[in-house]
């Protein structure tokens, strides 16, 4: 089956079965009831355990993180739509490169709402090497990562989705730490390698 009819199936899949979900949602995407999404970002606290979730790989390939069970996993939640996520791939791949081993992943993780704007940007960078879509479905667990709390006034804040994430997860699922520095900040290698 060529690959871009595959892509087509896997796009209309994802589609399909999220339509329920985000119509449940008020259409929005997701609630707007901050304890929910707050609800969320405690799940993705230091020590917490990361809950199962699944990606497409450039193969258009369904695969489940929990083939990386075992191993340490550093992982760039990303998106073609924010260019500071953009601007430190590089960096990223560059240290994978140097650091990666049998036991230590370097993978990135796309949260683009459209499968097509992820795969036609990956065709403009070198991305094959342990690059994944998940979709920016706040069901998925990887997406409670970027939730962050803005304060609009003394009264009345806002939870937002904020780029690029950068995450480590403990070979037993765990998560080691759940606001990395960037990639291309000293403190990035100390906080993989310790």
């Amino acid at each position: 089956m060529p690959v871009s009819l595959m892509k087509i199936i896997v796009s209309v899949f994802f589609i399909l079965f999220s339509t329920p979900w985000l119509l449940a949602q008020n259409g929005s995407g997701f609630s707007s009831n901050n304890e929910k999404k707050v609800g969320m970002m405690q799940q993705a606290l230091n020590g917490e355990f990361l809950l199962p979730f699944r990606m497409i790989n450039l193969d258009a390939d369904d695969i489940d993180f929990a083939e990386f069970y075992g191993k340490t996993v550093v992982i760039n939640v990303w998106s073609t739509w924010s260019k500071p996520a953009v601007n430190l791939i590089h960096s990223f791949d560059s240290i994978s490169k140097t650091l990666a081993n049998d036991s230590l992943v370097f993978i990135k993780i796309s949260v683009d709402h459209n499968l097509d704007d992820w795969f036609t940007y990956s065709d403009t960078l070198p991305l094959s090497n342990n690059h994944y879509w998940v979709g920016d479905s706040y069901r998925n667990s990887i997406m409670w990562f970027t939730l962050e709390s803005v304060e609009l006034s003394q009264t009345e804040n806002i939870i937002v989705s904020n780029l690029p994430k950068f995450v480590i997860i403990r070979p037993d699922g765990s998560i080691k730490n759940n606001n990395a520095s960037a990639p291309n900040l000293p403190d990035f290698v100390v906080e993989v390698l310790e």
